[in-house]
């Protein structure tokens, strides 16, 4: 082969090297903005659906202090539990495992002060975490928050009862941590 034909075919490879290489830069690119995208309209459904979820907890704690309603009564717990409901339906397919933890937590101690097996101040401890956790999977920051500072926005004298209700709470989780493993 002669070095004028050696010449022609390694431009030509390089030429081929550089059309590949920009090719799949663009590809590349291309993928990487469409997980952008996905990663924004997944952050933004949390965000729609988390907002609907505080908002209307919000308003039934706020409303229950106001009226001096027990938080812990039937009524209050069948909202909390509704405006659960509509929210997972929303968030499920894109909720941290915390969040979808916190808010099995939550669920199945309600079912137990449906029943009267497990003591009723616990549920907002629990509520709290579901907050922290949703908190966290927006990517907001929980340093030194715990559940006793979400509480401490809606109930005035929640230090009076937070060691009882914590101790319920802790209890539980252990007993859903073993009831899972099993």
């Amino acid at each position: 082969m002669s070095a004028e034909t050696l010449a022609t075919l390694l431009g030509f490879l390089s030429a081929a090297l550089v059309a590949t290489t920009g090719i799949l830069a663009v590809r590349l690119r291309t993928e990487a903005e469409k997980r952008q995208d996905l990663a924004h309209q997944v952050y933004e459904n949390k965000r729609s659906a988390y907002g609907t979820f505080h908002g209307l907890i919000n308003e039934a704690l706020a409303s229950a202090t106001l009226k001096n309603v027990d938080l812990t009564g039937p009524e209050q717990l069948r909202r909390m539990a509704e405006t659960l409901m509509e929210v997972k339906k929303e968030t499920w397919t894109y909720e941290s495992p915390a969040v979808v933890k916190a808010y099995t937590a939550f669920n199945q101690y309600s079912v137990g002060v449906d029943k009267g097996t497990v003591g009723k101040s616990g549920l907002l401890v629990l509520l709290a975490d579901v907050i922290l956790a949703m908190r966290d999977d927006m990517g907001l920051s929980n340093k030194g928050l715990t559940a006793l500072h979400i509480l401490r926005m809606f109930i005035n004298d929640i230090d009076d009862k937070y060691q009882e209700a914590a101790e319920q709470a802790e209890t539980f989780r252990r007993e859903l941590d073993g009831w899972a493993a099993q």
